[in-house]
């Protein structure tokens, strides 16, 4: 899969997160399934070509893909804090993802 697949799963995945009005983390499903798409979105970042990433310099990449190894290896130790600082970094994600790919 190419790099500008990844990005469209991780734009997805934000999306999906985004969905969820009102964004409600004391609920055990909506927990879960935000910390899926914060999943999806590390797996899909480790995927995207290192000059790919060059183009976005302000994505924190290694933050995120050890947020995603984090959230898949010690998911009893997340909790809303943690979660809450993952989602205010989407916007920017989002944004400087979109900014390089191609219009259609």
């Amino acid at each position: 899969m190419s790099s500008y697949t990844r990005l469209h799963h991780i734009i997805w995945a934000i999306d999906s997160i985004h969905e969820f009005k009102p964004l409600n983390l004391q609920d055990k499903k909506t927990f879960a399934a935000v910390v899926y798409f914060l999943q999806i979105i590390g797996e899909a970042s480790k995927k995207v070509d290192s000059a790919v990433k060059l183009q976005m310099p302000g994505i924190p990449w290694k933050n995120i893909a050890a947020f995603r190894n984090y959230a898949a290896h010690e998911y009893f130790a997340l909790d809303i804090e943690a979660i809450g600082e993952a989602l205010r970094s989407l916007p920017h994600i989002k944004q400087s993802i979109q900014s390089i790919l191609p219009k259609k």
